[in-house]
């Protein structure tokens, strides 16, 4: 799977009707790289406003931080594509590579050294998030097998499944709440896993949805799909509230920070491309 975090297994269409919940009145700020024509992902956000994401096409890529204002752009050495999926307080990103386009190696960058990891026997192993003490999740699948939620402190992996069909983990805070997506007879929700409890989350009538990020107050944004367009949700509580750029096709949310700032990326502005995007804060009082 090349677009982290969003699952593309559109499950059987549900035929209820979707509850109406509030759009949240939130601002947004396209943000992509200059100078190119190329797609622009936002995939990670830390709490000092940091950003981190990659560039480029579906075989090739490269990766850059952004902070107020000042693109940094980095590769992994020996790569012929590459994703930065998160960034913790430290700058430490972490993502994945690939060496030769089969296998898919994680590997975590600093700004001047990295260091790379694979779960044992997985042909690819993809990290999504990282915290603050350097806690990394994602997803692990052996060739021929099935994807199962990582979990790796830089020394010891772990993995979880419990049944289901495909599980990715998306997102982590630094309490060590997870949340993520898992697929099970081809349906596909969100969960947040805290203290080993896994909770499901699903945006009433959606097909498919997507848990992609979280904070340390539990304020979670992803993903849901009524049919077949993608907008957000954030969540708090057991209370949704909406979010959609107008005017395209798909809108991704894939990280928020503490000051509940959401990055991610849309599609399909009529050029095919897809642009970055950083919002407005979400904050607690969105929920009364």
């Amino acid at each position: 799977m090349t677009l982290r975090r969003i699952l593309l297994i559109i499950a059987i269409l549900s035929l209820c009707t979707p509850l109406a919940f509030a759009q949240l009145q939130l601002t947004y700020t396209i943000l992509d790289v200059p100078g190119n024509s190329v797609s622009t992902y936002l995939t990670g956000i830390n709490n000092n406003g940091v950003i981190t994401g990659y560039y480029g096409g579906a075989t090739t890529s490269a990766n850059f931080t952004w902070d107020n204002g000042v693109f940094s752009y980095f590769n992994v050495p020996g790569e012929v594509y590459s994703q930065a999926n998160g960034i913790n307080d430290s700058n430490q990103v972490v993502g994945y590579y690939s060496p030769d386009g089969t296998v898919r190696i994680g590997f975590t960058y600093d700004g001047v050294n990295f260091t790379y990891f694979q779960y044992p026997g997985a042909l690819y192993t993809q990290p999504y998030g990282i915290n603050n003490a350097g806690l990394i999740v994602g997803a692990e699948e052996p060739e021929g097998g099935v994807w199962t939620g990582l979990l790796f402190d830089g020394t010891t992996f772990r993995t979880f499944r419990k049944g289901s069909d495909y599980v990715f983990a998306n997102g982590v805070n630094n309490l060590g709440d997870v949340v993520g997506a898992s697929v099970e007879s081809s349906v596909t929700q969100g969960f947040i896993r805290s203290k080993g409890k896994t909770t499901i989350i699903s945006y009433p009538g959606a097909v498919l949805t997507s848990a992609n990020g979280i904070t340390d107050n539990r304020i979670i944004a992803g993903n849901y799909y009524l049919s077949t367009d993608s907008s957000c949700f954030v969540l708090k509580n057991g209370k949704f509230k909406t979010f959609s750029i107008p005017n395209v096709k798909d809108t991704f949310c894939i990280a928020i920070n503490n000051s509940g700032v959401i990055v991610g990326y849309v599609a399909d502005f009529g050029m095919h491309i897809a642009h970055g995007f950083y919002t407005s804060p979400v904050t607690d009082a969105d929920f009364k």
